[in-house]
């Protein structure tokens, strides 16, 4: 059976809905359509009922607002402030952590604007799957989170989970920091091991480094040769680190 095809312009249609269940389901069908040439032009229609959404006093409604802005990413930049109103104001760390997630992809300069609330949370919440994102999203302001390089530090060396040791090696990296730097890029190093339990995890937020990111790229190219050779490479590694070679531009080299 051949798919049915989504046209765009009843999609935007649909954002007139009195149904806002409508609406949203049109938003995120919008925002998920391989149709690049009117990106521009939808990114447009939708933003302004998902700042709308943002503001509603339904969670439900909020967190499609916030998945919808999450998937503009950049162009979404005029949202900040309303996200940073709810990261303020609401208590749900879930919520809070898909916003903070959201201003990431956002890019750096929605992080830098939230860095007063992001503050406040390193510090105060409890929550460790949401101080991840934090500390992650801080790495993304660069030198603007110089302020946090000691402490993640110490959460790098010394906290009990390594997730956030991880996250903090990955910050610091981010930041630029010389000193840090360099104890970081080594933690992180050693963490390219396929037999380390944080090996994926890794591998995935080499992305978010960027250009940053090179000096562990080629540690894990060189790594996985050997462990090729070796005779005790799993197969199974293959989907997740060829994707992340790829994306990085060294697949060619793994031949």
């Amino acid at each position: 059976l051949k798919a049915k095809k989504i046209d765009t312009n009843s999609l935007l249609s649909q954002l007139k809905s009195k149904n806002r269940w409508i609406r949203h389901e049109a938003i995120l069908l919008l925002m998920i359509m391989k149709d690049d040439e009117s990106l521009n032009y939808k990114i447009k229609a939708i933003l302004p009922y998902l700042q709308e959404a943002l503001k509603n006093e339904e969670e439900e409604v909020q967190r499609h607002a916030i998945l919808g802005l999450s998937l503009i990413g950049k162009k979404a930049i005029s949202a900040t402030p309303d996200l940073i109103e709810i990261l303020k104001k609401n208590k749900d760390e879930s919520l809070k952590e898909l916003i903070v997630k959201t201003l990431r992809k956002i890019g750096k300069e929605s992080v830098i604007q939230a860095i007063p609330i992001l503050k406040e949370i390193f510090f105060t919440c409890t929550d460790f799957s949401l101080k991840k994102e934090v500390i992650l999203s801080l790495g993304i302001a660069e030198e603007k989170a110089i302020s946090f390089v000691p402490n993640l530090v110490k959460i790098m060396e010394h906290d009990e989970l390594k997730l956030l040791r991880l996250a903090s090696a990955f910050a610091l990296v981010g930041i630029g920091e010389n000193k840090s730097n360099i104890r970081a890029q080594n933690y992180i190093l050693q963490q390219l091991n396929p037999r380390e339990p944080m090996f994926d995890y890794a591998i995935f937020h080499m992305l978010e480094l960027g250009a940053k990111g090179e000096f562990a790229i080629k540690n894990l190219v060189l790594t996985l040769k050997i462990e090729k050779n070796s005779g005790d490479y799993s197969p199974s590694l293959d989907p997740t680190t060829f994707f992340i070679l790829r994306e990085a531009g060294w697949r060619a080299k793994m031949k």
